[in-house]
């Protein structure tokens, strides 16, 4: 018999993201193409773009399984927005747009762990994009592209606050459901409480000793335990018909 290979099911996280990747990479490849549609531009360059925000989304989505994949993929997403933003002259208005919401997304994620890798991911993706580039600085932007990252940031927040929501929203019906289970174990703990209250020595060992009759017959059964200084043995209980 062959073996059956175990089944991997993704991380709430990687799903979470997805959507808020894709969008993120869709309005980077929109600043591309307004920034650079009348400009002469390196076909390694393009080639990087379409891997990064056609590509690189899904391929991240298809092969994560675990919190830690995930994790991986925000350290790339932060050095990918660094290069672009390298590519587009070191704007002023994008780097403080995409690094903003970078950072903000890092450290929802993970915290101040992945926030601090992440802004290293993001000077790591400046310096490559600069050295693709020779450094260049572009100061201004056309209207398109300013009205683009402004868009693009809303958008993004938006999503951002939808998740949170979501993720709120499940929080609160999962506290409301061990709640309930909470106050039904209460209400078994009482109960029980409240037989145990009613039940003495006697009542128990009689049902028992009537058991045991039937099965081993005796005539009688002595139960017998240490007295309190445990100097002597007295006698606790007896059973049987011929008591």
């Amino acid at each position: 018999m062959g073996k059956v290979s175990p089944t991997f099911i993704k991380d709430a996280t990687i799903g979470n993201h997805y959507p808020l990747r894709v969008i993120a990479c869709l309005v980077v490849l929109s600043l591309h193409l307004i920034i650079f549609w009348d400009e002469q531009v390196s076909p390694w360059q393009w080639a990087i773009v379409i891997v990064h925000t056609l590509i690189y989304p899904h391929v991240a989505y298809l092969f994560s399984k675990t919190l830690q994949h995930e994790n991986r993929n925000i350290l790339i997403d932060s050095f990918l927005y660094g290069f672009s933003l390298a590519l587009w002259g070191f704007n002023p208005f994008l780097m403080a747009v995409f690094i903003s919401a970078t950072n903000m997304t890092n450290l929802a994620a993970g915290g101040q762990r992945i926030f601090f890798q992440g802004l290293l991911c993001q000077v790591l993706g400046l310096l490559a994009g600069g050295i693709f580039t020779g450094f260049e600085y572009r100061p201004q932007l056309n209207s398109m592209a300013m009205f683009l990252g402004t868009v693009g940031i809303v958008l993004f927040t938006f999503t951002l606050g939808l998740l949170i929501f979501n993720i709120n929203s499940s929080l609160r019906r999962h506290k409301a459901r061990l709640s309930a289970r909470q106050q039904d174990l209460e209400n078994i703990n009482k109960l029980a409480l409240a037989v145990n209250s009613n039940l003495d020595l006697d009542t128990i060992m009689k049902g028992v000793m009537n058991t045991l009759e039937k099965i081993y017959p005796f005539e009688s059964l002595f139960v017998i335990s240490y007295s309190q200084n445990r100097d002597r043995l007295k006698i606790v209980g007896a059973y049987g018909s011929a008591l």
